[in-house]
Formats: structure tokens, C-alpha cells, sequence
């Protein structure tokens, strides 16, 4: 793999880089298929576990990497897999040609700072979008500097924890509320027609578009198997699911708890005037409260898509709760929760039906699992 990758064995972004690709595969359906077991789970349920490949490279479209100085030098990429020395990375052929293309350009910018991380997309609609993780005096005195200027002429530039939108105000540089772009995109249930979701460039998305699609179309597959068109969802996001849902013809009740999330679920309902199908609660859903507990004995079918973490005080209101969701679409990047929860599921009378692998995350031990789980 040495011709396709110059930090190949070295950068930890790509750990598996040197495995041939079906080794990887075997390796990550094992590593599941072990987890499984060993929560004393029947090893019966695993047997129709289907892999769902995408493109080994360039299936990304956003990319998350630091800035550094060390003596005296500034590196720009990914630390080696010691997690100490950080490499400087030129080109990484996880990007697409669009980022790859960004982040040459973006890499020229850089002045000689001393430590930050940046978030780079490329919107379905070529719209270029940086996010800049910097400690405050850096922020402070590059708005005094040409830096953030040139960026702007890039594209949409967000600055500091909060998400501020650089602007340009009577000649000077100013840091305002966040703004939310349309910078992923989601699909209808039917003929899988792209629907733009909104958040900020520092949000939460799933890595890449194509690897999305995939995702997206097992989820609904599963969902259209369990016949219900009303559903719950927890940790709704920017709607990457919830948007897919409602396009069944039922109702969705998404819950979030980013505030950010929220305003671009609500965005995005707003301008597909679906507010009669969707309704948005701020909710904390990693907490056992009475709010919660009432959502679950009223859901028909339940959506989960937790961090790595897992579900948490969701089962909790489990153990209480008189009634209980017939069907769960659990979706996962963390088999060691998924499997955890699936146990606590298990002894509550749901059983797996149906489980896939989706590699997002190509030349690297990373998956995402969708799950189908039904009350028995």
C-alpha cells in the first residue's frame, strides 16, 4: 500500500492501511462477532451479519486534522500511531478529490501558530466550510492579523468552540452567531432523493456522502420490514435519519439536545414544509426522567443513535416503563455499547433480527453497526 500512501504504517488515521482489504473485512466481522459473544448473546442471531462495502479511498468528505509547532516547525496532520510525534501530512487518499483539493489550498494559508485543529468540509454543492479550534489568545490575535481574511476568501470560516461566523464588518474582522449551511445531505425513503440538512461546519456528521447513502438506505430497509410508520428517535442530530422517517408517511419525534442540532432539524423542516410530520424535542436522553419514560411507552418504533457511550438512562426508563417500543433501529460506531446495551435489551424480550456492517471507516479497525431489534 506503500504507492497509495506515504505515511502508510506510520499515520494513525489509517491503521490497517497495510492489511489487504478482505482481510479487513473478516477482521472487523470477527471483532463484532467476538464482542457479541463474549455478553453471553446467542451466537444464532449473527448468522445473516451482512458487510456493506464502500470505496477503500477517498470517501470522505471532511476531515478533521491539528496544526502544531515543534521546535521551531509547523506540522500540519495526524499523529503517528505512538499518539506522539505529528506527522505532516500533504495528501491523504481518504479524501475526496473535492477536500483533498481544499485542503491543499487551505494548507498554504496557514500561518506559524503554535497549536490548533481544524475541521475542513466540501458541501454537496462544492461550497468550501473551515472550522478553527484555537485557544483564545491565538483567535484574539489573528482577527488583528491577514490569516482569517484569506480564508474568507475561500470560503465560510467558523471560529472557537462556539461556532462563530468570521465576517468582514466595516472593514474589520468580527466574530457573530453561529450560521447554518446546508453541508450534508440525508435521503427519502423511495428513490433515495438527496434532502439538504443544515448545521454549522463544526457539526456532527457521518463521515462522508457515498458511505451516508449506504447507511441511510440500510436503515429504511429495516425500517420498512418492521411495517410501522410512527416513530421516536433519539438522538435526532441535524435529522440524518429523522428526515428518511418521516418520508414513510408517518410521524417522527426526533430528540436532541444540541442546541445547534435542534436549529438545523428545525431548518431543515421549515423549508421542506414538514412541520406536520415531525415534531422536535429538546430533551436530554442519556438521563432517566418522567419526559423520557412517557416518549417510550407511547413510541410504536424506536431509532437510536447514541455516542459512544450507548443508550445509558434510555434503558433505565426501560426497566420502569409498562410498555415498550415493538421494534428498535439501533445505530452504532461503538460495538463494545452496542453489544452492552444489546444484552440489557435482550433480558427486556427484544431479540435481533436483523444486523449490518456498514465500513465507513475503510483502513482502520472502525464500523458502524445498524440493528434491527423486535419484542418477542
Amino acid at each position: 500500500m506503500n504507492d497509495v500512501c506515504q505515511y502508510s504504517g506510520v499515520c494513525s488515521g489509517c491503521e490497517w492501511i497495510q492489511k489487504p482489504y478482505h482481510q479487513q473485512v473478516e477482521l472487523k466481522k470477527d471483532h463484532l462477532k467476538n464482542v457479541w459473544l463474549e455478553a453471553n448473546l446467542p451466537s444464532k442471531a449473527l448468522e445473516g451479519l451482512e458487510f456493506l462495502k464502500i470505496s477503500p479511498f477517498q470517501s470522505r468528505d471532511r476531515a478533521d486534522l491539528i496544526i502544531k509547532r515543534h521546535n521551531e516547525q509547523r506540522t500540519v496532520g495526524l499523529y503517528d500511531r505512538t499518539r506522539k510525534l505529528l506527522i505532516d501530512i500533504e495528501r491523504c487518499p481518504q479524501m475526496s478529490a473535492p477536500l483533498q483539493a481544499w485542503y491543499y489550498e487551505f494548507r498554504k494559508t496557514i500561518p506559524d501558530i503554535n497549536i490548533g485543529s481544524f475541521r475542513l468540509r466540501v458541501s454537496p454543492r462544492g461550497i468550501r466550510g473551515v472550522w478553527l479550534d484555537l485557544p483564545n489568545l491565538e483567535i484574539k490575535e489573528q482577527l488583528q492579523k491577514e490569516w482569517f481574511r484569506t480564508l474568507l476568501e475561500f470560503g465560510v470560516v467558523e471560529v472557537g468552540q462556539k461556532r462563530k461566523r468570521l465576517k468582514i464588518k466595516d472593514g474589520e474582522l468580527r466574530l457573530g452567531d453561529p450560521e447554518l449551511n446546508p453541508w450534508f445531505q440525508t435521503y427519502t425513503h423511495d428513490d433515495l432523493r438527496p434532502v439538504d440538512i443544515y448545521g454549522p461546519v463544526g457539526g456532527f456528521t457521518q463521515p462522508g456522502f457515498d458511505s451516508n447513502k449506504i447507511l441511510i438506505s440500510r436503515a429504511i430497509s429495516y425500517a420498512k420490514k418492521s411495517g410501522t410508520k410512527d416513530w421516536l428517535e433519539l438522538g435526532s442530530g441535524s435529522g440524518n435519519f429523522t428526515f428518511p422517517l418521516s418520508s414513510l408517511g408517518g410521524k417522527v419525534v426526533a430528540v436532541e439536545m444540541d442546541e445547534l442540532a435542534l436549529t438545523g432539524i428545525e431548518t431543515t423542516v421549515s423549508k421542506n414544509g414538514w412541520k406536520s410530520r415531525i415534531e422536535i424535542k429538546n430533551l436530554n436522553f442519556h438521563k432517566r426522567t418522567p419526559q423520557l419514560k412517557t416518549l417510550i411507552e407511547s413510541a410504536q418504533a424506536l431509532l437510536v443513535d447514541p455516542p459512544r457511550s450507548g443508550l445509558q438512562g434510555t434503558l433505565d426508563c426501560f426497566d420502569e416503563s409498562k410498555r415498550l417500543p415493538g421494534t428498535i433501529l439501533y445505530v452504532s460506531c461503538f460495538p463494545e455499547s452496542f453489544v452492552q446495551d444489546c444484552h440489557r435489551l435482550y433480558t427486556r424480550g427484544y431479540s435481533l433480527r436483523d444486523i449490518s456492517i456498514v465500513d465507513q471507516f475503510p483502513q482502520s479497525p472502525h464500523y458502524e453497526i445498524v440493528a434491527h431489534l423486535t419484542l418477542t
